[in-house]
């Protein structure tokens, strides 16, 4: 987990407290953010690590063959089970099961859930066996669930359960600091290793747009170094790279009414040309002169 800002401090510190529970966990944060790493974190990090980490992607749990990834299935419990199943949360036993993307999650498979967090029971597709497991659950999602939950298409008892505690990633957004660092490790452990990045290349990293947080920052990466001619990737290619993306420019430090005075006589007195340079509406810039008579 790259990055020594404020946030990623905080997120340090949590993921350790969390890591030594065997609570199930509900990690929260945008798209590529890093909640995978998260719950590998907090898995390595507790008293289960050496035991299996099973990864399920929630999206994938569509109707009976789907469910029994998660639940397992008996011979013929319905067209095409000619085998039996273990499925993923026996295949978890003593470990845990990083359930990606939770809020996609059928209504019919969100019951099985909570009586498997609830009563460590699970109970395959096809039979009336119940079998005890002992999973620890950590379950990622982008979503807001609550507004699922107010729709009616997820399980509010089952929110609550995995809500207890919650972990929330930080997007890039919120750790525009982390970027450089972050740039120059995901550059060295990539096929580019031999490549640099110029200062003014982490420049425009840290001003662009990256909606998709640290999986968008690496591809953005790759990009700029496939086009990069020399040893060093330039801002250049980092701008071909973004494309039509905008890299907004850096905030201006905000106007003192002295400041606009001194601004107003470099303007030689026209209100108009000084409050253009000063990139603020005329009526705004001179309220700033009356402050000052």
């Amino acid at each position: 987990m790259i990055g020594r800002s404020a946030a990623m401090r905080d997120l340090g510190r949590f993921v350790r407290r969390v890591a030594r529970t065997s609570l199930p966990v509900l990690i929260r944060g945008e798209t590529g953010s890093g909640k995978e790493l998260v719950a590998r974190a907090l898995h390595e990090l507790g008293p289960r690590r050496g035991k299996p980490l099973v990864v399920i992607n929630a999206a994938m749990i569509v109707g009976d063959l789907g469910a029994s990834q998660l639940f397992g299935h008996a011979t013929g419990a319905f067209t095409g089970a000619t085998t039996p199943r273990r499925g993923a949360f026996r295949e978890a036993h003593q470990g845990a099961l990083f359930l990606d993307e939770l809020g996609a999650l059928p209504i019919e498979s969100q019951a099985k859930l909570l009586r498997v967090l609830e009563d460590g029971v699970v109970s395959p597709i096809g039979s009336d066996m119940p079998i005890k497991v002992d999973v620890r659950v950590l379950a990622a999602t982008c979503e807001p669930l609550e507004r699922r939950v107010a729709e009616g298409t997820f399980r509010r008892d089952l929110f609550e359960r995995l809500s207890v505690c919650t972990v929330a990633v930080p997007s890039l957004e919120e750790r525009r600091e982390d970027i450089p660092e972050l740039a120059r490790w995901m550059l060295a452990c990539s096929e580019f290793s031999g490549l640099s990045l110029s200062p003014r290349a982490l420049s425009v990293l840290q001003m662009c747009e990256l909606p998709g947080n640290v999986r968008g920052l690496r591809n953005i990466l790759i990009q700029s170094a496939l086009s990069c001619a020399g040893e060093t990737i330039e801002a250049e290619d980092v701008l071909r790279a973004l494309g039509h993306r905008s890299v907004p420019q850096p905030p201006r430090p905000p106007l003192d009414s002295l400041s606009a005075h001194a601004l107003l006589h470099e303007c030689s007195g026209n209100q108009s040309d000084a409050a253009r340079r000063a990139q603020l509406p005329r009526s705004t810039f001179r309220d700033l002169l009356r402050k000052t008579g």
